[in-house]
């Protein structure tokens, strides 16, 4: 038993450090990323983005900049805003570790690859891949 739980324990304290290592890396990235594509009530934004699955203001070209500079830095999209569905995958189980259906994260990635809103534009197309993959997961957490 006590085998179990300090296996479980390790398990635990190895989640939350690397939480808290993506926090950091979040952070720092924003922060640069807020250099190049100057926007107002970030936080109050992506708060939203969070909670509802879309920004609260969807013609606020600088914050969808800000989320396609964001992905660009981990490696999720490329300069085209073209999705990189190993590392977005990757950085789904990092920024989300309470997911409960890992086993549908490579079929909501590559179907909201497919969804760009009919769009080129890097910044416009790395938001709607976003928003697609939030709303999937927010569906998941509500149990709809």
């Amino acid at each position: 038993m006590a085998k179990y739980v300090a296996v479980n324990l390790f398990a635990i304290l190895f989640l939350l450090v690397n939480v808290i290592d993506a926090a950091d890396d979040l952070e720092s990235v924003v922060e640069s990323c807020k250099k190049l594509h100057p926007a107002e009530k970030v936080k109050e934004s992506m708060d939203h983005f969070m909670k509802n699955g879309q920004l609260p203001d969807e013609s606020n070209h600088n914050h969808k900049c800000l989320m396609f500079c964001i992905s660009k830095k981990f490696g999720t999209v490329d300069d085209k805003g073209t999705v990189n569905t190993a590392k977005a995958k990757e950085m789904f189980v990092k920024f989300h570790p309470d997911y409960s259906h890992p086993e549908s994260i490579d079929g909501i990635l590559e179907e909201c690859k497919k969804d760009n809103g009919g769009t080129t534009d890097a910044c416009d197309k790395t938001y709607e891949y976003k928003k697609c993959v939030m709303k999937e997961y927010l569906k998941s957490k509500s149990g709809r």
